[in-house]
């Protein structure tokens, strides 16, 4: 590459390159941060970047990512020392698949120095057990199977996480980490094909398989020789109850090898090291840094097996579960050190040492105008100049050079010709100046495109959520009921059929067809409604009822809707050129579905009507960007933005943020709130009236009587539902005269969305940040030496921590403990019960840092945002709900920190199999799991409850949310004057065998999924969709499904041709009409007379008859109505 040329075409490069050849230490100062990563990209051969964190180490893998392509980003393991009994694999699979990569042809791998210290699985046994399908190679289907095993697969009933396979006759289908999916299709011993299943189906040659597991294993059987070294350990006897355990727990939760890294020390292993190809050369990133950052891990390392032996966690091996200090930088590779400024190197006597003098680049974030200068001066000189402007850089930044005369080639990527200069759309972040090399580089953040945020390849899926046996379902006419499961029943014909059963109130029994399965949704609302009683006439008086309460509501939001429509509001002037000057100081790249909200926004404040919106979207996925951008639109236009938050916590982090965002354009911003002294709130109001003030940012304090706004144009409320009720009668005043954006941190349905359309404006964001690292999960038990471990952990690299204890009356003798357990820790108590001022203000004080430790009950779930808080405990998490689970780990992980969640139980309870599963589902990260789900669609009911009231949220729990958002949806149609189709269902009595049999979809609860799909099928297209998903995944459809296919089809076109009946029986078939209209028209007319004497309509009723000997068998008969269906649709 001829950039990559340019940059090494001085003495210095070349000097450097040449000297890995045949030398092993050789430094390099005067480097600037930005450069390093370019070097590494430009050696031949292998190259291994150290830094000294993950931070670094991310910035750096950005950079060489983009230069080269085969880059890999090696993670540590989270703990070499505790025993948990559950715990997320994200780690694990990532950075094996890193390993798979580096023993396949990786170009460059990016690391921290702690990864070196750590212990990974024998290479050859990794190498050995990594294998490839070919499609048209021929396997063992029996020894595929152990090989999968052997990788640390789980052979399953059913696919429903990663690092899982199925096995179905011919079939073979493995869920690789990262949700990748594949099916090999086997004829005999042949793989006649390979697919890749996700939202499309596509062929691929081959796929390729790699371990999964963390370690080479440990024989079960050899425990024993564990054992003896815990009888001979002296310590207490809890200590040596509490190691007991653990290896009881090992024994009992592997089968004949364990894979846990408690065992590493016990255990054959390699390094990092041994994995590298032998043309590496290693680059240390400024290695005094990591040289300290050593020193620190193993005092830490030293101090914790010390600590953590006497309290019975581990033995005193596990002081070898890191690898030597003194052999921890003696590798047999040529090893670069990079360093911006010169001094000895502490782990090597270089045998040679390079000078690079390059600079650095100014920020011209705010000034093209500089830049442009620059560009010219550089070319008057000689320069050549390279920018990176990232994706969608290229063009803006091209014309505003332009402007200034300065003209620079637009290319996709680099190319020998630099001498006119070249603007590239790849995103490397920071440049330099090369003065030896005559080169300026110029990176994204240099001009204030953002650090761009990578593209998610990940389709947003739906969250399913399918009917399983133990689920509360709510049946269209009978009501809530609870699901037994798939029953088999044979008719006094011998048909056979499947049936879905649900027990009502007094133990009753409905028998749901599965080609009636429509009928039936998953309850979701609360925990354990009451039955309804069978028959339907409860249900639908509380039907009634509800609709009744949906009704009396969506008036009052169209009425609201239709003032607000006639009223006439200022319309904004948005100067293009200052809003983007404002949007360049954002440090990230907006994502996709922030830039919809802000369009949606604006496109609001530009029209003369009354905005009123609301913005949903988690804490941390840039809403609060969002309105900033609004509140910068209507301050340029003159006016005031007010923003209302429910807490003081809330206006004191708004204040921060909004006040740094608006620094650079000379825009006003106060806080009003109880932490302002009486004279500073009074002239802060002062100020507010007299238009001095452009956003004032406040709790209720806002509302007081007192606070006059000189030119109010926005008001920005953040969680309204947690005012009180007389702030929000004030709130409602204040709507009918200014635009508001409502800002809300719970999800809501995509359907509620849908059917409050026209009613009610919600723009959503639901994109996180993709550079939010995935919290590491741990299920535990709980005891005094891992608490003090995890929270000594988190405070020795300056974090917070939260601890939840979930019992007011004992959380202050608790906090005594820890204050014993951690003396150094400075521990804040928060709880529900507590005066509300006193609460803000022990909150308030661990966001200052006034504390690291906050012990405090389930009130942390939402509406506080802390990055600093990295580490969360929480005690007897058994008795919470997954939704809460879920939302409690969402407190930590906001920065760009690795964070850690600790999920406790104690240590002498007997977890049920809810419990268990609960916890073991919260250490899943990937949206297949059901628990997500589960726990999404809780959330999403929550967020539906604030969006629409408290007695709408009581409306929902009563019906369930499926039905409730389908009477909402009606309601809003029936009082916007839409015209309402009458509602029918299609009822079928055709006795014939449909149902998928046992032999062909094995797992009920994929049959489950099976009938519902079918039944939620709305045109016959997807009928056909699903017949071929069938068969990609289970095989040739056998007749019993083709039935049931051919009868979901035949239901679709009666339903469309407005049939409300189909009778079939031995040469008779009869379809009956919903109204007379539907049977008397051109159509059915035209279909009566092409199909002659053996179809006729009925002398009573709107049906029509097919009679005749050629109908005997009902195959011809079912396909003869199916005929007439498709001339009437």
């Amino acid at each position: 590459m001829y950039f990559f040329d340019r940059l090494t075409n001085t003495q210095a490069y070349k000097n450097l390159l040449a000297d890995t050849r045949d030398k092993n230490f050789i430094t390099a100062f005067g480097v600037q941060p930005s450069e390093k990563p370019f070097i590494a990209a430009n050696v031949l051969g292998f190259s291994l970047y150290v830094t000294s964190d993950y931070v670094e180490a991310q910035r750096v893998l950005r950079t060489v990512g983009a230069l080269s392509e085969n880059t890999v980003f090696i993670p540590v393991k989270d703990d070499v020392l505790l025993y948990k009994k559950s715990n997320s694999k994200n780690s694990v699979y990532q950075r094996n698949a890193a390993l798979y990569s580096l023993l396949h042809g990786a170009e460059c791998a990016v690391t921290t120095v702690e990864a070196l210290m750590q212990f990974l699985p024998v290479k050859e046994q990794f190498l050995n057990d990594c294998f490839t399908l070919k499609c048209g190679g021929h396997y063992d289907t029996a020894q595929v199977v152990k090989k999968l095993v052997r990788c640390g697969f789980r052979r399953v009933e059913g696919i429903s996480a990663e690092g899982e396979f199925v096995l179905r006759g011919d079939i073979l289908e493995i869920m690789m980490p990262f949700g990748k999916r594949f099916r090999v299709d086997f004829f005999d011993d042949l793989a006649e094909s390979i697919k890749s299943v996700g939202e499309t189906v596509s062929d691929v040659q081959s796929v390729e398989v790699y371990p999964l597991y963390d370690t080479s294993g440990f024989p079960v059987k050899k425990l024993s020789d564990v054992q003896k070294l815990v009888n001979r350990l002296k310590v207490s006897p809890d200590a040596k109850t509490r190691l007991q355990s653990i290896l009881d727990d090992i024994a009992l939760s592997s089968d004949e090898v364990a894979d846990t890294v408690w065992l590493t020390p016990f255990l054959q292993s390699s390094r990092l090291a041994d994995y590298f190809p032998c043309d590496t050369v290693v680059f240390w990133d400024e290695p005094k840094l990591l040289n300290n950052r050593v020193d620190f891990l193993y005092n830490e390392h030293n101090q914790r097996v010390a600590n953590l032996t006497r309290a019975g966690e581990i033995l005193p091996a596990h002081f070898a579960s890191l690898a030597d200090r003194n052999t921890l930088f003696q590798l047999d590779f040529p090893q670069i050190s990079l360093q911006t400024l010169p001094y000895d190197t502490p782990f090597f006597r270089p045998q040679a040492i390079h000078n690079f003098k390059t600079g650095a680049v100014a920020n011209y974030a705010s000034s093209e105008d500089a830049l442009a200068r620059d560009i010219k001066n550089w070319r008057q000189i000689g320069y050549e100049v390279v920018i990176f402007a990232g994706s969608d850089g290229v063009r803006p930044v091209s014309d505003k050079l332009a402007q200034q005369g300065v003209y620079v080639k637009q290319a996709e990527k680099l190319t020998p010709n630099l001498a006119d200069g070249l603007i590239l759309p790849i995103g490397v972040e920071k440049g330099f100046v090369s003065h030896t090399n005559k080169l300026a580089v110029i990176g994204t953040r240099d001009i204030g495109r953002g650090l761009s945020r990578q593209t998610l390849h990940k389709a947003k899926k739906q969250a399913f959520l399918s009917v399983e046996k133990g689920d509360y379902v709510v049946h269209d006419i009978h009501g809530i009921g609870l699901c037994e499961g798939i029953q088999k029943i044979t008719s006094p014909t011998g048909e056979v059929k499947d049936y879905i059963v649900v027990m009502y109130r007094h133990g009753d029994r409905l028998y749901v067809p599965v080609d009636a399965s429509d009928m039936l949704s998953r309850y979701s609302g609360g925990e354990n409604p009451p039955l309804s009683k069978i028959g339907g006439e409860d249900f639908a008086k509380v039907k009634n009822k509800v609709k009744s309460g949906i009704k009396e509501m969506s008036v009052n939001l169209l009425k609201l809707y239709a003032e607000r429509e006639k009223a006439r509001g200022f319309r904004y002037h948005i100067d293009s050129y200052l809003e983007e000057e404002f949007q360049q100081y954002f440090p990230y790249k907006a994502t996709e579905d922030q830039l919809r909200c802000q369009q949606e926004i604006t496109k609001d404040l530009t029209s003369d009507r009354i905005m009123d919106r609301v913005l949903v979207g988690d804490v941390g996925y840039g809403k609060t960007e969002v309105a900033m951008r609004a509140a910068f639109d209507v301050v340029s236009n003159g006016y005031q933005v007010a923003v209302l938050v429910p807490t003081t916590i809330l206006a004191e982090q708004h204040y921060k943020t909004f006040l740094q965002r608006m620094k650079p354009f000379d825009i006003r911003v106060e806080c009003l709130n109880r932490f302002r002294t009486a004279e500073q709130q009074k002239a802060i109001v002062k100020a507010v009236a007299d238009g001095k003030v452009d956003i004032v940012i406040g709790t209720h304090r806002l509302l007081s009587k007192d606070v006059d706004f000189y030119r109010l144009g926005l008001l920005v409320l953040d969680e309204e539902q947690r005012f009180g009720v007389e702030h929000k009668e004030k709130i409602k005043a204040l709507k009918t005269s200014v635009d508001v954006l409502t800002l809300s941190a719970t999800p809501i349905p995509r359907t509620l969305h849908m059917a409050l359309s026209g009613i009610r404006d919600i723009s959503t964001i639901t994109t996180p940040p993709v550079e939010r690292m995935a919290v590491e999960t741990f299920v535990v038990e709980e005891n005094d030496a891992l608490i003090c471990d995890v929270i000594t952990r988190e405070l020795a690299r300056g974090g917070q921590v939260y601890c939840v204890y979930n019992r007011v009356q004992s959380i202050d003798s608790f906090a005594h403990r820890l204050s014993q357990l951690v003396p150094q820790a400075k521990i804040i108590v928060a709880h529900g019960q507590m005066e509300e001022n006193v609460l803000e203000d022990a909150v308030f004080a661990f966001s200052e840092g006034k504390g690291n430790v906050l012990v405090c009950t389930t009130i942390i779930e939402n509406g506080i945002d802390i990055p600093n808080a990295n580490t969360l405990i929480v005690c007897d998490a058994d008795r919470l709900g997954l939704s809460q689970l879920y939302q409690l780990r969402g407190r930590v992980g906001r920065s760009n920190r690795l964070a850690y969640a600790y999920f406790m139980y104690r240590q002498d309870k007997i977890l049920n199999d809810d419990a268990y599963k609960r916890l073991s589902s919260i250490t899943e990260y990937s949206e297949l799991g059901s628990g997500f789900k589960i726990a999404m669609k809780d959330l999403e009911i929550r967020g539906a409850g604030n969006i629409l009231g408290r007695e709408q949220h009581g409306h929902m729990m009563k019906v369930g949310y499926e039905m409730y958002a389908r009477l909402l949806k009606e309601a809003v149609a029936e009082l916007r004057g839409e015209k309402q189709e009458r509602t029918f269902t299609t009822d079928l009595e055709i006795d014939i065998e449909a149902y998928a049999p046992d032999d062909y979809i094995s797992v009920q609860s994929e049959r489950m999924d099976f009938y519902q799909q079918l039944a939620s099928c709305k045109a016959v297209e997807d009928v056909e969709k699903t017949r071929s998903q069938l068969q990609e995944i289970y095989g040739a459809v056998p007749r019993q499904v083709d039935n049931l296919l051919k009868i979901a089809k035949l239901k679709l076109l009666a339903h469309n041709a407005k049939v409300c009946k189909v009778s079939v029986k031995p040469g008779r078939g009869e379809i009956t009409f919903v109204e007379r209209d539907a049977m008397f028209n051109k159509k059915v007319f035209d279909a009566l007379a092409e199909s002659g004497d053996r179809v006729s309509a009925s002398s009573s009723g709107y049906s029509i008859v097919f009679a005749s000997t050629d109908y005997l068998q009902k195959s011809r008969l079912l396909q003869a109505i199916e005929d007439f269906l498709v001339k009437l649709q």
